[in-house]
């Protein structure tokens, strides 16, 4: 490709001559076997009998050019040699002065006169370069002396395309391993009389930005366009006559999509000949200034559905925030209520009170059903995982506010099993540095844990193995957040954030479970009901509360040699993460209660990195293999005890591992997991694979302030109890064409309990799920 570029930019009238040269040159390569073969007859003696040799190196000028050219074509061990210099030898010699590069015509005669072989090579070189003018020096990125140590060895040497190739191509590389992209080199021989030639550097300057909006209607344009790229342009940071650069304009346009100041933004970059810069056209697609999104798993909204879900959102976020229903506390508990003061501080208060059962039965198995958007669950919903990944999620985007054009993003989560809410205010044009950009967020997020309806069964069978039945669980988690990140270099991401935390814990339990549904079945049968009946059986009930508030500071650092989250099996590559949080308790419900813990912080630290490795074979035989390894590890420093439940909704340890169906629900204390992939290479977008994966896990000591509805649920899951896990399997993978869309792999996986299964996936990611809430 550069040799091509260099020839183009080669004076019209001095291409010529060279190409005329070169084509004389040949001409005489091939007349050369000719004369070898007529003259072969008259020079051949006995090779058995020493013969002298000598031979004459014509038409090179340059005393110093002529050794550099003996030396490199090694003539003084061929004139050392005892037999002949043979037909072949000379041939070989030949190529070598042909591909040198440095000469345009040669020709060699051979003879041998009185036991002396005397070989005359006859050169016609290109003309000398002395100098090298680099046009426009002072104003160039790279500097002068790297230009002139690429250079170095064409000075004093004739004219060398190979030479001046390979220098185009290391300017190249110096300019692209900088993000410097749109860079073109061009080459022009001066004058024959200053044995000069001139190197000219366009390093992708920018002629001029222009701004397209597709969606944009005419009278939004003639109103907003204006203002909205000014705004752009200083968020970018990109101006007419400054050097392009592929990594600034990628960063920030990404930081443009994660601000939601724009649907979608693309660009793309054209060449304008007449002035040698280049002009940038950036495409921006506009978000509404009101949009309502819904997203789900393993569901499918009819059309009328998701119509009635957008126009009530509003109505259900009022719901949310002013008319909360109230329970009546006389309907549902006795008179006689006994306050429990623990011994010990380290336990949140607890309250023993007596239950009538008989308003919550009825309530769950004979409340009409109504049609509501907190129903929707139960068309999709097969778990009551605290973590769950597969309810309905709506947002609510208000954009465009004010001349600045910040927006409030308002999501929210159903159903009533987990429900989450989410207020963000962004203001995105906080600039405190060139490479940073500011993020304030405010977040409210809610877990209710009731269990009702036709999910009762399936959730006392869960539970009945623990003598126990959560009535109702509710976790407050209010959370002000003050984001930072920084871009340190084009591989290195640096992010800070500064939070203030405010968790409100309440649990209710029901105990001796095995008797709550006889009871009832009994009653019904034995009464009739009528209004205002009420049964004289009741149960104990314990509620839980704990109230804590704490400051958190999180610290991410990230590195990649590229810039895509795809791992690419033809390419070599590191990606490296280290997530550290550090939690420091501001008060809790208890007097006197941080005082009893042996640190007074808790401090998470998550190391995770991905090699990856291609090993291709000169034999085409051997298919091409691909190895990647992954590397996660965690710990908690400090008391682990202390660890605020909300922790579980923002970071998790790795939750699944290839090969168990279930998940760990809690952070343990620390653990290790280790992924081994290698990949035989059918083609560009398919792969065979085999894999082994192993977890360790050392769970931490819980105390009530943080048992919670999870460790109920899920006491007898696997990667919570067993501190080693390991998997093996083979596995095929399909790349699609479309670079943005991960690959689908197709697993079939043994663990070391002799159990197998097959599943369908998508990933690997370089990134993984549990890092991704973070």
């Amino acid at each position: 490709m550069f040799s091509t570029l260099i020839f183009c930019h080669v004076q019209e009238k001095h291409l010529k001559s060279f190409h005329h040269t070169y084509k004389s040159s040949i001409n005489q390569y091939n007349s050369l076997t000719n004369w070898f073969n007529h003259n072969n007859k008259s020079i051949k003696q006995n090779l058995k009998s020493p013969i002298q040799k000598k031979i004459i190196l014509r038409g090179i000028e340059n005393a110093k050019f002529e050794y550099k050219t003996r030396s490199f074509l090694n003539l003084k061990n061929l004139e050392t040699l005892k037999e002949e210099i043979t037909e072949e030898e000379i041939k070989k010699l030949l190529d070598k002065i042909k591909l040198s590069g440095f000469f345009t015509a040669v020709k060699i005669k051979s003879e041998i006169i009185n036991k002396i072989q005397i070989i005359t090579i006859n050169c016609t070189v290109g003309p000398i370069i002395k100098k090298i003018n680099f046009l426009h020096n002072s104003q160039l990125l790279i500097p002068e002396l790297i230009l002139e140590k690429i250079f170095k060895e064409q000075i004093g040497n004739p004219i060398n395309f190979h030479l001046l190739n390979n220098a185009v191509n290391h300017i190249h590389k110096w300019y692209y391993d900088r993000g410097f992209h749109w860079v073109e080199v061009k080459i022009n021989k001066h004058n024959t009389q200053t044995e000069s030639i001139n190197v000219s550097i366009q390093e992708g300057k920018i002629n001029s930005i222009q701004f397209k909006f597709p969606n944009y209607t005419t009278i939004n344009r003639q109103e907003n366009e204006e203002h909205i790229i000014k705004l752009i342009r200083k968020f970018l940071k990109i101006e007419e006559e400054k050097i392009l650069n592929y990594y600034n304009i990628e960063q920030g346009l990404n930081q443009l999509k994660d601000k939601k100041f724009v649907d979608n933004c693309d660009y793309n970059i054209q060449l304008c000949k007449a002035k040698q810069k280049v002009d940038v056209i950036i495409y921006l697609y506009k978000i509404a200034d009101k949009t309502t999104h819904i997203s789900g798993k393993n569901i499918h909204l009819a059309s009328e559905i998701a119509e009635i879900i957008e126009t009530e959102t509003l109505k259900v976020l009022n719901h949310l925030f002013y008319n909360n229903k109230k329970r009546d506390n006389s309907k549902l508990y006795n008179t006689s209520i006994i306050k429990y003061q623990p011994q010990l501080n380290d336990y949140p208060t607890t309250v023993h009170k007596n239950i009538n059962c008989e308003s919550i039965i009825i309530k769950i198995l004979t409340k009409l059903k109504y049609y509501q958007i907190t129903d929707l669950y139960e068309w999709y919903t097969y778990s009551l995982n605290l973590i769950t990944q597969n309810n309905i999620k709506f947002c609510y985007r208000l954009h465009n506010l004010g001349i600045k054009h910040e927006y409030i993003t308002i999501k929210f989560q159903l159903p009533d099993l987990n429900n989450f809410l989410e207020i963000r205010y962004c203001k995105p044009w906080i600039n405190i540095s060139n490479k940073q950009s500011g993020l304030m967020t405010i977040k409210i997020l809610k877990k209710f844990i009731y269990i009702q309806q036709k999910n009762i069964s399936d959730a006392l069978t869960q539970v009945f193995n623990n003598n126990w039945v959560i009535c109702n669980s509710l976790l407050n988690i209010n959370t002000i957040k003050l984001r930072s990140k920084f871009q340190l270099s084009n591989n290195i991401d640096l992010k800070q954030c500064l939070s203030i935390n405010r968790n409100l814990n309440r649990h209710l339990y029901l105990q001796n479970t095995n008797e709550i549904i006889n009871l009832y079945i009994q009653n019904m049968c034995n009464y009739k009901y009528e209004n205002n009946t009420v049964f004289g059986y009741s149960i104990p009930q314990v509620t839980k509360k704990s109230k804590l508030k704490f400051l958190a500071f999180d610290t991410k650092l990230t590195y990649k040699n590229n810039n895509t989250d795809n791992i690419d099996w033809f390419g070599k590559g590191i990606y490296f993460m280290f997530i550290s949080k550090y939690i420091v308790p501001l008060s809790n419900l208890n007097k006197n209660t941080i005082q009893n813990y042996k640190h007074q912080f808790i401090q998470r630290n998550i190391f995770k990195s991905i090699l990856y490795y291609n090993f291709s074979f000169k034999q085409n035989f051997i298919p091409e293999q691909f190895v990647i390894l992954d590397i996660e590890a965690g710990q908690l420093l400090g008391s682990p005890a202390f660890f605020p439940s909300s922790e579980n909704f923002e970071l998790q340890s790795p939750i699944s591992m290839r090969g168990y169906a279930d998940t760990t629900s809690i952070f343990p204390k620390l653990f290790y997991k280790l992924s081994l992939e290698m990949h035989i290479v059918i083609d560009n977008i398919q792969s065979a694979f085999l894999f082994i994966d192993y977890m360790y896990n050392q769970p931490r000591k819980l105390i009530n302030t943080t048992f919670d509805i999870s460790q109920i649920l899920f006491t007898n899951n696997i990667l919570n109890n067993k501190q080693h896990n390991i998997a093996v399997g083979i596995g095929y993978q399909f790349k699609a064409p479309i670079k943005k869309l991960p690959p689908i792999r197709l697993e079939c996986s043994f663990t070391h309990q002799q159990e197998m299964q097959i599943y369908l996936k998508v990933g690997p990611r370089l990134s993984s799920i549990a890092i991704k809430k973070y």
